[in-house]
């Protein structure tokens, strides 16, 4: 298992793997605790990713899952910071095993 792509998104970061999306989510003011949530790619049964509009400065990407108790998980990605595009490809590469050749 490797990185394949990592944002830090605030204090928050969100981590694709090439088994498993990986979310750190920091709480609280001081960040003391950390909450980690990972999701095997074999368990994600749908995503969406949504871009920014003109008023909007986030993306958004979603995950559903048949994991229980975890039906979706949804995160915000900033506006120019990163490329939805680049999470929508390597989510469909791997979900739908696609080599991103025609």
């Amino acid at each position: 298992e490797h990185v394949e792509l990592a944002l830090k998104i605030g204090r928050d970061m969100l981590l694709l793997t090439t088994k498993r999306i990986l979310l750190i989510d920091v709480k609280g003011f001081t960040g003391k605790k950390v909450n980690y949530l990972t999701i095997p790619l074999a368990h994600i049964h749908a995503f969406a990713v949504q871009s920014a509009g003109q008023f909007d400065r986030d993306a958004e990407v979603d995950v559903w899952t048949d994991v229980p108790g975890i039906p979706r998980v949804s995160q915000d990605l900033w506006k120019g910071k990163a490329d939805i595009f680049v999470v929508q490809r390597i989510l469909a590469g791997r979900l739908l095993q696609w080599s991103g050749e025609f």
